[in-house]
């Protein structure tokens, strides 16, 4: 199982709200539970909060790619998304992704998402 402490190069703890990362940031809410999982790789993860079996932050402004695994027990989606001015979300159970981006990349099958995943380097 993958963990989410590591797949973000520089995390950081923010005392106020997530829309503090600015217009054009991502709301995240990250983690696994059974039949739900959402995990990210972002240059930057702003944590808001420990939120149970997950984590509740921002990806601030300046993104550019961001990798997305999701899924649950059966399968597993990749996605990497770009800024857009489209705003969209994926989730799965009670983890998320909002925001304004696009996906631009798609991995269906579950093995290959997963290694997508593991090889995706965020900027």
């Amino acid at each position: 199982m993958l963990s989410n402490t590591h797949h973000t190069p520089r995390r950081r703890y923010l005392e106020a709200s997530p829309q503090e990362g600015g217009d054009g940031a991502l709301v995240v809410r990250t983690g696994t539970l059974p039949g739900a999982r959402l995990e990210i790789k972002a240059p930057e993860l702003v944590i808001r909060q420990d939120v149970g079996p997950g984590l509740l932050g921002v990806v601030p402004v300046g993104w550019r790619r961001v990798g997305v695994l999701y899924g649950d027990a059966n399968m597993h989606r990749f996605f990497v998304i770009a800024p857009s001015n489209a705003g969209t979300s994926i989730a799965s159970g009670e983890f998320y992704v909002d925001g304004r981006y696009r996906i631009v990349e798609a991995v269906s099958d579950s093995q290959l998402a997963c290694e997508a995943f593991e090889a995706f380097e965020p900027g």
